[in-house]
């Protein structure tokens, strides 16, 4: 995914992978896609190729009303004003790039319904290049959980990059949709997210998901058994039994 377009280094970057997983003793991966890429891509032996999820820190992330209407205010966005959130690590590629598709691709599909509509992206070095009045850039918060529950829906446009998003964990967890791409909800698709996650391809398409959400607003009341099998304790559970415990055995 990285190489599209022929970047320099990745031929590298994939030989340095491929060494580094073939030395270790255990290679922890966080989804079904990446341990079968890692297998074949990189000619790893799947017996020692652990799948531990990411989780979510429920004590921080969970709906919060007095905390949505708190920091709504303090970005002076108004009760009815619909409010998008992206958030992630802005000097990573593939976060960078996902804010210039919402710039281009996804926030004029948006106003055309909604023309107030704000966007709102969370994260370090924001590339402030890629303006819009209706686009606000917050750089590093404290906590990223208030911004989340200010919003109304979370969007993930990825097209490059692995694993799974925590992003989409924590949005959940705080009750909100979220529409991603596929490459960017990879791994957390299934039953469980299916009533809080929408995966779409086309911008036209992203962007009705994106409406439909902001149509139902309110917070959705998360299922209790999906948040126990992405709790962080669930994953340390895994982590024990299927790494640390192989050691002792």
């Amino acid at each position: 995914r990285m190489d599209r377009g022929g970047k320099p280094g990745v031929s590298i970057l994939k030989s340095y992978e491929g060494l580094s997983c073939r030395f270790a003793d255990k290679v922890l991966c966080v989804s079904e896609q990446d341990k079968d890429r890692i297998a074949s891509g990189l000619n790893v032996r799947k017996e020692k190729i652990v799948l531990v999820p990411n989780g979510v820190d429920l004590g921080k992330f969970h709906a919060d009303k007095q905390k949505r209407d708190e920091m709504r205010r303090r970005l002076s966005v108004s009760e009815g004003t619909p409010l998008i959130l992206f958030n992630g690590k802005l000097d990573y590629k593939p976060n960078f790039e996902a804010v210039e598709i919402i710039l281009n691709e996804i926030l004029p599909r948006i106003l055309n319904e909604f023309p107030g509509a704000k966007f709102l992206v969370v994260g370090n070095n924001p590339p402030l290049e890629l303006s819009h009045d209706n686009l606000i850039y917050t750089g590093v918060v404290d906590r990223v959980e208030d911004y989340i529950n200010a919003s109304d829906v979370v969007i993930c446009p990825l097209l490059s990059g692995g694993g799974t998003r925590l992003k989409i964990l924590e949005a959940i967890a705080c009750g909100k949709r979220v529409i991603s791409t596929t490459v960017g909800a990879e791994g957390l698709v299934n039953k469980e997210t299916e009533p809080y996650l929408k995966c779409k391809d086309n911008w036209d398409q992203f962007a009705q998901e994106v409406v439909r959400a902001i149509h139902n607003d309110g917070a959705l009341k998360t299922d209790v058994s999906l948040l126990e099998k992405y709790s962080w304790k669930r994953v340390v559970e895994i982590l024990q039994s299927e790494v640390i415990c192989g050691y002792c055995s």
